[in-house]
């Protein structure tokens, strides 16, 4: 991994140990003495793990790590912050290598990947820099790896395809999510299909192939893991359901149950159609509880803009319904990361991390072709993809407490101009 200049900014972490040892124990004898520069690499580990905590780019970090094998040593010992989401330009491409917005600092980051992705779809993100990448090649529709690493997980062939009894395929999956991490035996992927609307597959039951469900349901608009649970979205209705997942006699996990939710419907309009261009639904684990995501026009005379629910349980027992969607007016302190492929909520303490706040919404757009350039006249473009790509941001329109009631959670949302695929988030390894 790199960054633009592609090498390790000795002199800011050499400043930075400089000055903590001015502010430190030379000045027990009155005077400032610095080290030589041989004595550089035999800085204590202290001292060092006081440097890196002072480092709140993921990017000066790995430089921490590249000045020598000590400081490599030290910063291993030292355990580093959790990580937060990168934004990944361009899921599809042909290049060597794929450039990463960090939000932390507004910085680039630049990883060599395999030859493996050029040409596929990364639709799926885990922590660590796991990834999942499609392609419509017979035998190759799935693939499981560790974008920074390398590491591929080892598939069979049944598990690389994707096919259904009921129609042709294979078939592109939208959408895949992780059960737990993809170096477990016990791993579920879950994948929103073109076709149908979930298949199935468990990476330690190599015998057993992608199981489908629901080919004659509502389409799905988004689905999550949850406490263990599988749920999904249908579009436009908002109708909620709940799976239940058993096994076939291969040991492959299928879906035995769907069960529509009697949930009450929340306040606010509703999209009913899928091709609307300022709408938008998702869904995520929030402290444990699901919990919704909505971006629509709420009030004729403001654009649209997210608000979040959090799925409740009713607490009448004369109620009609079994749960409702309570609205959640404050984030505290958490921020929320939504995107087509990955939607996400991650602790922030007081203060932020960088570039990143608390009680904030970071989103890539859903349909950032349909959004006209025009709306960003007069701001600079935050970076440029190798293909020419531009990638904005844009502060959502604040609307306050208007007389119509309504409230908004601070929002930013980044759009790509030039290309015909969405920016994804993905977690990075701990650095």
């Amino acid at each position: 991994m790199g960054s633009d200049t592609g090498r390790p900014d000795v002199p800011l972490l050499i400043g930075l140990v400089t000055s903590i040892i001015g502010a430190g124990g030379s000045m027990r004898q009155g005077k400032k003495s610095w080290p030589s520069a041989a004595e550089w690499p035999n800085l204590p580990d202290e001292l060092l793990g006081m440097v890196r905590l002072k480092l709140a780019s993921p990017r000066d970090r790995v430089r921490f790590a590249a000045v020598c094998s000590s400081w490599r040593a030290a910063a291993s010992r030292q355990p580093p912050p959790p990580a937060l989401p990168l934004l990944l330009l361009s899921p599809q491409d042909e290049d060597k290598e794929k450039r990463l917005y960090c939000l932390e600092d507004g910085g680039m980051l630049t990883v060599p990947v395999t030859s493996r992705l050029c040409g596929m779809w990364i639709n799926g993100s885990y922590d660590g820099g796991w990834i999942t990448a499609g392609s419509m090649n017979p035998g190759l529709s799935v693939v499981i790896l560790n974008l920074f690493s390398g590491v591929e997980v080892e598939l069979s062939a049944k598990q690389r395809r994707i096919d259904c009894v009921h129609h042709r395929g294979p078939y592109v999956a939208w959408k895949i999510i992780f059960s737990e991490a993809p170096t477990s035996s016990s791993c579920i992927l879950a994948a929103m299909t073109d076709t149908c609307n979930i298949a199935l597959c468990r990476i330690g039951c190599p015998d057993g192939s992608w199981t489908m469900e629901g080919c004659e349901r509502a389409e799905l608009g988004d689905m999550a893991f949850c406490q263990g649970k599988l749920y999904g979205l249908t579009s436009c209705s908002e109708n909620l359901l709940r799976y239940d997942i058993g096994e076939n006699k291969h040991g492959a996990p299928v879906v035995t149950a769907a069960h529509p939710l009697n949930v009450q419907r929340r306040h606010g309009p509703i999209c009913n159609t899928r091709c609307s261009l300022d709408s938008a639904s998702y869904i995520f684990e929030l402290r444990g509880n699901l919990a919704m995501a909505v971006m629509i026009r709420w009030s004729e005379n403001h654009q649209a803009f997210f608000k979040v629910f959090e799925l409740a349980q009713s607490s009448s027992k004369d109620d009609a319904h079994d749960y409702s969607w309570v609205e959640l007016h404050n984030l505290d302190d958490y921020a929320l990361f939504l995107g087509p492929t990955l939607s996400r909520v991650v602790h922030v303490p007081m203060g932020g991390r960088g570039g990143v706040e608390r009680n904030h919404i970071y989103y890539s757009y859903f349909r950032s072709l349909y959004v006209e350039e025009k709306e960003f006249e007069g701001k600079s473009h935050l970076t440029r993809s190798s293909w020419g790509d531009r990638m904005y941001s844009r502060e959502d329109h604040n609307v306050g407490d208007g007389e119509d009631g309504v409230q908004q959670i601070p929002a930013i949302g980044y759009y790509i101009f030039g290309g015909p695929y969405v920016p994804m988030w993905c977690f990075p390894p701990d650095f």
